[in-house]
């Protein structure tokens, strides 16, 4: 597979080097990947299927100057170049990953921490009040329908939302899973 590399030597753009894969697809040259390294530290890292991009990853490193909020956003495209998957880690380790249908937001779920030790209750206080907020939306119009928060002290917030409009809220005290189940 060809590479092309170019350097930004004389620090006109807000990158410092673009690097790029082709593949021989049928006498032509189709780009695969581009890792873009921006002057901030920044790495754009793009995979593509045909034309199509199928994956993004951006990379705050925490040992380069940390200059966003974010270490890693991740980026997954279907084959028609609709977004299906979002993943977010932010620097004090609260995690989002975004689901999305006919690139449409579907879900959001948020997590202090690692997302198998939240939800295996395993998981110590994090840096936030609540271990896990889980959204939904409607998949026509992106519009919340429901959001459950649970604390770190164990109260559960559950709302129900027509239109985007919160129309009921409920909130539980006791262990979160036991409720949730109706026990």
């Amino acid at each position: 597979m060809p590479t092309t590399v170019r350097q930004d030597t004389e620090d006109l753009y807000t990158w410092s080097s673009i690097e790029e894969t082709f593949e021989n697809v049928a006498d032509d040259e189709l780009l695969t990947r581009r890792v873009t390294v921006f002057d901030d530290g920044t790495i754009l890292d793009d995979a593509f299927m045909e034309i199509l991009r199928s994956r993004v990853l951006r990379d705050n490193p925490p040992d380069g100057p940390g200059v966003h909020l974010w270490n890693t956003i991740t980026f997954e495209y279907d084959a028609t170049g609709a977004e299906t998957r979002r993943t977010v880690e932010y620097d004090d380790g609260v995690i989002e990953l975004y689901s999305f249908t006919n690139g449409i937001r579907e879900s959001l779920e948020q997590f202090d921490g690692d997302p198998s030790d939240v939800l295996q209750g395993q998981a110590g206080p994090g840096v936030r009040d609540w271990s896990s907020i889980f959204t939904e939306y409607d998949h026509v119009s992106g519009l919340i329908t429901h959001r459950s928060t649970e604390y770190d002290d164990g109260v559960v917030n559950i709302e129900f939302f027509t239109n985007g409009i919160r129309e009921s809220f409920e909130q539980f005290d006791g262990n979160p899973r036991d409720v949730l189940q109706g026990q």
